[in-house]
Parts: C-alpha cells; sequence; structure tokens
C-alpha cells in the first residue's frame, strides 16, 4: 500500500511534537485512524487502533480524549453491526460527558 497523504501529514506532525508531549501525541494518532483507517483499512484493523488510542488516554488521565475515543469506537461498532459493543462503548463515552 503507498503512503498516503494524510500518512504524510501525520508522520511530518509526530516529527515536530516533543517526545514527552505525549497528549498530543495521541490526539495526532487519533485523528490518522479516524482520517485514514477508517477509509482504508479493515474496520476490525480500525478498531483495535482506536481501543488502543482510548487506552493510552485513559491511562494518562486525558478524559477528553477517552470520550472521543470512546465515541468514534460506538460509531465504527455500529457501521461492524455489533450492536452490543456499541452501545457500551457510547455508554462509556456518556461517562465522561
Amino acid at each position: 500500500m503507498a503512503i498516503s497523504a494524510v500518512q504524510i501529514c501525520v508522520f511530518n506532525a509526530l516529527a515536530l511534537v516533543p517526545k514527552d508531549a505525549r497528549d498530543l501525541r495521541i490526539r495526532i494518532r487519533g485523528n490518522l485512524t479516524i482520517n485514514q483507517s477508517w477509509h482504508e483499512l479493515p474496520l476490525e484493523q480500525t478498531q483495535r487502533e482506536l481501543m488502543r488510542v482510548t487506552a493510552e488516554a485513559m491511562q494518562m488521565g486525558l478524559d477528553h480524549y477517552a470520550a472521543i475515543g470512546f465515541h468514534n469506537l460506538g460509531q465504527l461498532q455500529l457501521e461492524m453491526g455489533d450492536l452490543a459493543r456499541a452501545k457500551k462503548s457510547l455508554e462509556r463515552a456518556a461517562e465522561f460527558w
């Protein structure tokens, strides 16, 4: 698979962000997942990446990013037809808001 314009932008952005700016790095990776993976990769792979980014945000206490991650995860799971997991993910997002 060729490198997309989105990937190039993300790689450039990550190169500019200090290594210790983990919150910003999580946000960039989350945006990549939504803007590229959802459209170009299998949904299961996108789901795994969203789960990983969301878990990292939770570990860091970044509730806003975790809420966004659970919301996006729930929407993806709805698209996948996994209604039970989608409901749980969306409920978890609502807990933060």
